[in-house]
């Protein structure tokens, strides 16, 4: 392959726009960065776009006319991280997610700010057999980079949806599905809350929590015991902690 040189080559161009939300969007199409996540897609079945090397890559996936080659200089503005490994990928989004989900129930990370709790959720609900989520508007984007980084390729392993609280709301109950909110003021701790067989485990924002309207009549709360300190657990943490205790209901 040619390496390229010029900036207004279309596919580097591409690329620097899918930099940006708006355009991920419109594009329908986001971008993978490093070799362990592109091979851990490519494992699963998911085809990119095009492949882009750095112009000393040598380990390369494919032989393929839609890869390209970058100099340094061109490939280190469309990097996003600092000590690059020299490759990246644009896959589109209809690539994204599992052909086929195993677990009838959700978890719902409603309004988590921080794309690397966000991600690092999404990679807990891989984890643990939880491939359905969905994301409630005003949650950090799911496709932006350092997020994609956090999931570790689980981005690839389960679906995801945005939706406003209202109709994700509409949906569950629709559905039939229970609902499970932890609260500090909650009687049951997570060890003995009853689970069901159809739950929808709710995760909230960093320093409100979890939105109001969740908090149903019928819903389920539960509270984290701690010990020491803190009254509280960074959101990622506390996911982790929950999904562990409730995955008894895949197995």
């Amino acid at each position: 392959m040619d390496i390229v040189h010029s900036n207004q080559n279309k596919k580097y161009k591409l690329l620097n726009k899918l930099r940006q939300k708006k355009y991920r969007i419109a594009e329908k199409k986001i971008v993978i960065e490093g070799y362990r996540m592109i091979k851990q897609a490519l494992e699963l079945g998911k085809e990119p776009v095009f492949i882009v090397y750095r112009d000393d890559y040598t380990n390369r996936f494919r032989v393929s006319e839609a890869d390209i080659v970058l100099d340094r200089a061109l490939f280190d503005m469309v990097s996003d991280t600092v000590n690059s490994q020299g490759v990246l990928a644009v896959f589109d989004l209809n690539e994204v997610g599992a052909r086929n989900t195993k677990s009838k129930h959700v978890v719902v990370i409603n309004a988590v700010q921080d794309p690397g709790n966000v991600g690092t959720i999404i990679r807990t609900c891989d984890a643990f057999g939880f491939d359905n989520i969905i994301l409630t508007t005003g949650t950090a984007d799911p496709y932006s980079d350092k997020c994609l980084r956090s999931t570790m390729s689980s981005v690839f392993a389960v679906n995801m949806t945005i939706m406003k609280v209202k109709d994700v709301l509409n949906y569950l109950e629709r559905e039939g599905y229970d609902l499970y909110v932890s609260s500090l003021n909650a009687k049951d701790v997570l060890s003995d809350v009853k689970k069901s067989e159809k739950m929808a485990i709710v995760f909230g924002n960093e320093a409100n929590g979890v939105d109001e309207d969740f908090y149903t009549e019928d819903a389920n709360t539960f509270k984290i015991v701690m010990t020491g300190l803190q009254e509280s657990l960074n959101v990622a943490i506390a996911a982790g902690i929950t999904l562990y205790n409730f995955q008894e209901v895949l197995i």
